[in-house]
């Protein structure tokens, strides 16, 4: 059996593509967004503890004892990916020595 179809052309032109698309954008704007990172697990609630802790401790006149605190021996620590990795406390306040013994200030900027 032979079935006709009758098949339906639009045109769609500058006019109707920028309302649909206006239309759409006012619509999603409309809707609520909430974000949720969710629940931090175990690791990296340890690891946001030693970061504010460090973040703390790291005051202008520096107590380097203090700095080394929330230091464990198998933390690491890299200023930047074009210099080498410092793994433990001790070398990680002498690499901090380095650079910020004579600093007037300390300001983080955490990512």
């Amino acid at each position: 059996m032979w079935k006709a179809t009758r098949q339906v052309t639009r045109q769609v032109t500058r006019r109707s593509f920028l309302t649909a698309g206006s239309v759409a954008a006012v619509a999603a704007a409309a809707v609520p967004v909430e974000v949720d990172a969710g629940q931090a697990t175990a690791e990296e609630a340890s690891n946001i503890a030693v970061v504010n802790a460090f973040c703390a401790a790291s005051v202008v006149p520096f107590a380097w004892e203090k700095v080394a605190m929330p230091l464990i021996s198998d933390r690491k620590y890299r200023a930047s990916q074009n210099v080498p990795l410092v793994e433990g406390p001790d070398a990680i306040v002498e690499f901090l020595k380095s650079f910020a013994g004579n600093a007037t200030s300390v300001g983080f900027d955490i990512i």
